[in-house]
């Protein structure tokens, strides 16, 4: 009869043996079952095949499957990786624009800045200009040259007030042109953030389900 014994030696058995193999090198139901599996097959070069052997020793079947767990791993691996790369660039191009933007404000800023000093200087200029004239334009009569001192030094009041207001409104055309280049690298950056959240999202569904 048949002892305890026989059975080890004809016994059940059930073995995985995994390979690694290129993609391309996957033909028939397995191509198949591959492609089924509905994945940007561009990303992964390699697929795991798993061996499993079946039956018994003296009739052993063996049969091949997809692993797919991995082949999804795989791609979902590459598809990040190749995500965080375009991120890092489209960053470092961010980076690279803002900080363009911010130079070309602070460039114009400034300009608008030594404007409004240089007209600031004409304008003191030719004001003092015109009091000198009206002292000058007094002659010798005490009465007529008291009027002039005082004409003049409100000339010179009128003028200075006049060039400080141009140099505060040159200032604040500067301040206002570097708020708005801001105001514009901030949405270019909140624009740039969500974009890189929807291709991730994008990226990640089918390999989801």
């Amino acid at each position: 009869g048949s002892g305890s014994g026989s059975h080890g030696f004809d016994q059940q058995m059930s073995d995985r043996v995994g390979t690694s193999v290129p993609i391309d090198k996957v033909t028939g139901a397995l191509a198949k079952k591959v492609r089924g599996i509905g994945l940007d097959l561009s990303k992964a070069s390699n697929v795991d095949l798993v061996a499993k052997v079946t039956g018994s020793l003296s009739r052993p079947r063996v049969s091949v499957d997809v692993d797919t767990d991995a082949l999804r791993g795989a791609v979902a691996d590459a598809v990040s990786a190749e995500l965080e790369a375009r991120r890092q660039e489209a960053l470092a191009a961010l980076v690279a624009q803002n900080q363009r933007i911010m130079a070309e404000a602070a460039k114009r800023a400034a300009q608008v800045r030594s404007e409004g000093k240089r007209a600031a200087e004409m304008a003191r200029k030719e004001g003092y200009k015109r009091a000198d004239q009206l002292v000058a334009k007094a002659g010798s009569n005490p009465l007529a040259q008291i009027a002039a001192k005082e004409g003049a030094k409100q000339a010179r009041r009128e003028t200075d007030k006049r060039a400080n207001q141009l140099i505060k409104e040159a200032d604040k055309r500067a301040a206002q042109i570097v708020a708005e280049a801001k105001k514009r690298t901030e949405q270019l950056q909140a624009a740039a953030k969500a974009q890189s959240r929807r291709a991730r999202d994008a990226a990640t569904e089918p390999i989801a389900n």
